[in-house]
């Protein structure tokens, strides 16, 4: 190489901005034993702040339980082929269709889940009960990753939130996107499963226009009740399936991070 060479090249390494660090999720210090409905207000409001994630810490030093988990909207959940929604009550955790389990069994939970994870971009949605120990959802939350899941989301909506009617929107409606954010319309066909207890648990993605429709149709039918008047009611398996097109918003999946 020429001096002149050598020099000019020089020069356009030194030009090349260099990269910005990732941000650290911030960090939620919380008791042992602290309930979650103390710290939902401090979640949402990162949520609002557009902060893709947070780190839960329970407890101190070295018995301290610590995760890190994705907020909605997320990115990470962009083009999702399944939602499976996991509900983290005081009485213990219902993951998809399965059976409730123990909230501090991390391995038996990690097992359950994971087949329900091998399905394409599988995404658990997170929704915690007021009463349940934070503890036991960052313990739902080390099993739902160590299971395989594509993505996992700490959602604010409460898993005692009340479902919307099964009014589905037809092309004059509109499906409210959780936690609030700037939309866009979109459209989506989707198949609904639910738990013995009604409620939507496994969102499979039929068609989608994009990957944010996806996301967007998925956490929308996880938020409506199903009607076992007007769907084919599995008895033997306590469960109903249905296939729905939904026209709703979609969020721009924009976080701080992006232009």
């Amino acid at each position: 190489m020429t001096r002149r060479a050598l020099f000019f090249a020089l020069t356009l390494t030194a030009c090349v901005p260099p990269r910005a660090p990732a941000k650290l999720a911030p960090r939620l210090e919380v008791a042992s034993q602290e309930r979650f409905g103390r710290v939902r207000s401090l979640i949402d409001e990162l949520n609002t702040k557009r902060t893709e994630q947070v780190r839960i810490r329970c407890g101190q030093d070295s018995a301290a339980e610590e995760e890190v988990v994705d907020l909605p909207p997320t990115r990470q959940a962009n083009g999702l082929d399944v939602l499976v929604v996991t509900s983290v009550k005081a009485s213990g955790a219902r993951i998809g269709t399965a059976p409730v389990l123990e909230a501090g069994d991390v391995m038996r939970m990690t097992t359950v889940a994971a087949p329900l994870a091998a399905h394409g971009k599988t995404v658990a949605l997170v929704r915690a009960q007021d009463a349940t120990p934070v503890v036991d959802v960052v313990h739902v939350i080390r099993a739902l990753k160590g299971a395989g899941f594509a993505a996992v989301v700490l959602s604010t909506t409460s898993a005692d939130a009340e479902l919307t009617p099964e009014d589905w929107p037809d092309a004059g409606g509109k499906c409210e996107f959780p936690d609030g954010s700037e939309t866009v319309g979109g459209a989506a066909l989707v198949d609904v499963t639910t738990g013995d207890d009604g409620r939507p648990a496994v969102i499979r993605i039929v068609e989608a226009e994009s990957g944010a429709d996806a996301y967007a149709a998925a956490v929308c039918a996880s938020r409506k009740r199903i009607d076992p008047e007007k769907n084919t009611y599995d008895k033997q398996a306590a469960r109903m399936s249905l296939r729905k097109r939904l026209f709703f918003d979609t969020p721009r999946m924009k976080t701080p991070r992006d232009p």
